[in-house]
């Protein structure tokens, strides 16, 4: 079964921040960071992933992970290869988290 991260195929738009700017953070009721990476596991979002590239210790590091209601168990596997996958792109050396 294919899976992604819709990010790495689907265009998105985020608004342009300064980089003296703070981030948008989540508000009371909102549950994903504003940099969530929707994972696709086959055409169904199985989970939404927050990242940080950490390069004072080469790693990448894996914040939260949301499951969906209902993610089948293989989507694990499938969103940790993807993680490897992901960091070996970023030039990293290990998935932490």
């Amino acid at each position: 079964m294919r899976s992604t991260f819709c990010g790495q195929e689907l265009p998105f738009a985020k608004p342009r921040t300064r980089r003296n700017e703070k981030k948008p953070l989540p508000q009371g009721g909102e549950v994903h960071g504003y940099y969530a990476l929707p994972f696709l596991f086959g055409d169904t979002l199985v989970a939404r992933v927050d990242l940080k590239a950490d390069c004072a210790t080469n790693m990448l590091l894996v914040q939260r992970v949301h499951w969906e209601p209902g993610a089948p168990p293989e989507a694990k596997p499938a969103l940790d290869r993807h993680l490897a996958d992901m960091a070996s792109w970023l030039e990293l050396d290990t998935v932490a988290g």
